[in-house]
């Protein structure tokens, strides 16, 4: 069973790396939105390479692919609260400069995108989501709206943490039938989402009780069950995964002359970002037994052969550009006034 990819994803399929899209130049100097969850949803978009978040909270989402939008200077609004509006952006989805995601590994994309809006609108004076109202949300958005209104999470200056992800096997011993089996386990600052991108012959790769392929994705969180046959000799199990980076220093607001209903489309704010594939892998061998040479007959009692190893390599990155995709349900509601009493 395949699991739905947590992180801006790639998809590639018979070797071909599908392109970006990142907002498909209308004409000089304005661009489509193009939005990666359902625009319901409400979880950000991309514009020229910006992952942008709507700053007007009552005005219609920008529901479809061909709404032109261009570049304006900040208003006086956001420019007043450009610091902490910076802080959501780095820390909320899909940077997580932080890690925040960790707090609430359960959550997807679209989800954390929604609470980073949400966010969004509480620096700029929702009245929707005011602070008392968010501090019922999940850890995830707690620490992010902290995080954005004071520079802190959970009364300390954080540090940013590292997306690289690392893979390990623990030793592995043998079962009853001859095989070997030991645990696959990854480490990484956030949590990030594998794509399974080759199982050496010999080897399996099982997720709980599910069997693994190539193209199956797996989370950081997750620990594999590697198994390898008593033939096996060597060879690696790899995985791809993405990183995402800001590339810009400054916001940029992006406004339409759209309408729908007579009432104008929301204007975004976003940061500029990129993206790279990097990949790690985990192998495994089962050494050779040698004999000593010996004048006299071998004795007749057998020794035992010694446990395969296991080595993990450090991941190697390299650029390419990224499709943006996911999916899940409403989590993080305003609950009713009477429910806000503690």
């Amino acid at each position: 069973m395949k699991k739905g990819m947590h992180g801006l994803l790639i998809l590639a399929a018979a070797g071909l790396i599908v392109s970006a899209f990142s907002g498909v130049r209308a004409e000089d100097s304005t661009y489509f939105v193009h939005n990666p969850f359902p625009a319901e949803k409400e979880a950000g978009v991309v514009i020229n390479d910006h992952y942008a978040y709507c700053i007007d909270e009552h005005n219609p989402w920008p529901d479809r692919d061909d709404i032109a939008y261009s570049e304006t200077a900040l208003d006086e609004n956001v420019q007043g609260n450009k610091e902490k509006l910076m802080r959501a952006l780095e820390a909320g989805y899909p940077l997580d400069a932080l890690g925040l995601s960790s707090r609430q590994t359960e959550l997807t994309d679209q989800e954390r995108g929604t609470a980073t809006q949400y966010v969004v609108w509480s620096i700029l004076g929702s009245y929707t989501y005011t602070d008392a109202a968010l501090s019922y949300g999940g850890a995830y958005i707690r620490a992010l709206y902290e995080y954005a209104m004071k520079g802190t999470v959970d009364g300390k200056t954080p540090d940013s943490v590292s997306d690289a992800v690392t893979a390990s096997i623990s030793a592995l011993t043998k079962n009853a039938d001859g095989t070997w089996s030991g645990q696959l386990t990854f480490v990484s600052g956030k949590p990030a989402s594998l794509a399974i991108t080759a199982i050496p012959d010999g080897m399996t790769l099982k997720n709980g009780e599910t069997a693994l392929s190539a193209d199956d994705t797996v989370l950081s969180t997750d620990t594999l069950t590697v198994t390898v046959s008593s033939s096996y000799q060597s060879g690696s199990a790899s995985f791809s995964y993405q990183k995402t980076s800001k590339a810009g220093g400054d916001i940029t607001l992006y406004s339409t002359s759209a309408e729908t209903g007579g009432k104008a489309y929301q204007r975004m704010i976003g940061y500029q970002f990129s993206t790279e594939q990097a990949a790690v892998s985990v192998s495994t061998a089962i050494p050779s037994v040698s004999t000593p040479a010996s004048s006299q007959s071998p004795s007749p009692s057998a020794s035992s052969s010694p446990a395969p190893t296991a080595t993990a390599s450090a991941p190697a990155a390299a650029s390419t550009p990224a499709v943006y995709s996911g999916n899940g349900p409403e989590y993080f509601e305003i609950p009713d006034t009477a429910d806000r009493s503690r």
